[in-house]
């Protein structure tokens, strides 16, 4: 297995397409935060009570970094079932099982790192433009480490779960598509009784400062969160090992 994992972690890294993505992720949460922090226009006396938090740790901007991480993970699965290399992967290693597990844990690795880097590169970046205008640092804030906790696991969950996807479907178009619907489309169609059940409304429940009315809490959604990943890999690695290439 750890032969399997360093493989498939020199395969991803081997890919420019991975340099790309990781370098426009980190560029991506870095300006966006960097945006919402200097357009800030607060009167003096309410800025030590504003919510900063908001501006770092964005629920769009989460769930954008996800999305696209996902739609990553998808055409690393894609695009071997693409390229027919995906035959040549089954036959050095028959056990297909353990070749998606192994190329999950390899790319939650990268990704948790990039994610990791980012949230710091947030953090600092928020700091910077909000500590002249006296506004309260980020991750002072009731909820912060929990919000930058979640934050740093968007790039590895949405990848998994791309991946999966990727797996299940097979082709580039319709992978990426179904991905895409079901975590920046599925919240909206959900509506608001359900919506909390998607990736996307669980990361903004842990992303809110403070707390929002919500029957909700931080641990469900912590669950909801971290099973999509989990449930979309395993059902892709059921039908991986049952149907033919």
């Amino acid at each position: 297995m750890r032969d399997l994992v360093a493989a498939e972690r020199i395969r991803l890294l081997s890919l420019r397409s991975t340099h790309y993505f990781l370098a426009c992720s980190l560029l991506m949460a870095v300006a966006a935060a960097c945006l919402l922090s200097a357009k800030l226009n607060i009167r003096l006396v309410d800025r030590a009570s504003y919510p900063s938090l908001d501006n770092a740790f964005h629920a769009d901007t989460g769930g954008l970094l996800m999305t696209i991480a996902a739609c990553f993970g998808a055409a690393i699965m894609t695009g071997e079932y693409s390229s027919g290399l995906i035959r040549v992967t089954f036959t050095a290693s028959p056990a297909r099982g353990r070749v998606m597990l192994a190329r999950a844990i390899a790319l939650a690795a990268v990704t948790g790192i990039a994610g990791a880097v980012a949230t710091v590169a947030v953090v600092l970046a928020s700091q910077v433009i909000l500590s002249p205008g006296h506004y309260p640092a980020p991750l002072s804030q009731p909820g912060g480490l929990r919000a930058a906790a979640a934050f740093t696991l968007l790039m590895p969950l949405g990848a998994v779960t791309g991946l999966a996807f990727g797996a299940v479907l097979r082709r580039p178009v319709i992978a990426v598509v179904a991905v895409v619907t079901a975590l920046t489309l599925l919240p909206g169609l959900a509506g608001p009784a359900a919506c909390h059940l998607t990736a996307y409304g669980a990361w903004s429940i842990l992303a809110s400062q403070p707390d929002p009315g919500t029957p909700v809490s931080p641990g469900m959604s912590w669950l909801v969160l971290c099973g999509w990943p989990a449930i979309a890999l395993t059902l892709a690695t059921v039908l991986v090992r049952r149907r033919d290439i």
